[in-house]
């Protein structure tokens, strides 16, 4: 015993062992970012299985996904295991993940549209000659759709 009258730190883990960044499941938004990056990243060989799913039934117009236990739980066991202890919980929090993907997926230059719209606006916060709002809408649905 005498090892711990030295001028050091111990440290028992009380809640268990921390698995690195991305793999807390306690928080709400920890769980709606790993929710969204499985619908985003998911793969089977190389499928993207439920970013090419969102992108198809939007394109029917149907606002569902058919999502396999089995997949969460080779991306993540411990967000699989919390979706089934607690489903009143985490289904919420994966509709609102799909519903983000799907933003994603159909507006992918939102973001980037928005910022180059803001970078091309004068001191005033006029447009310049020629350009448009409707630019930026334009690019945004030929990058959906792959029509120009």
């Amino acid at each position: 015993m005498s090892g711990f009258d030295r001028d050091q730190v111990f440290v028992v883990p009380v809640r268990g062992v921390d698995e690195g960044p991305g793999t807390n499941i306690e928080k709400p938004s920890d769980i709606l970012e790993q929710l969204r990056n499985f619908l985003m990243n998911f793969q089977v060989g190389q499928r993207w299985v439920y970013r090419e799913q969102l992108r198809s039934n939007l394109l029917l117009k149907l606002a569902e996904i058919d999502v396999d236990l089995e997949h969460v739980a080779l991306y993540n066991q411990r967000l699989a295991d919390a979706i089934q202890r607690r489903p009143g919980e985490i289904m919420p929090l994966f509709e609102t993940a799909a519903t983000q993907a799907a933003r994603t997926i159909l507006f992918p230059l939102a973001r980037s549209g928005l910022a180059a719209l803001a970078a091309a606006t004068n001191e005033d916060g006029t447009l310049p000659d020629g350009f448009e709002k409707s630019d930026v809408v334009k690019a945004a649905e030929e990058a959906v759709t792959g029509v120009q």
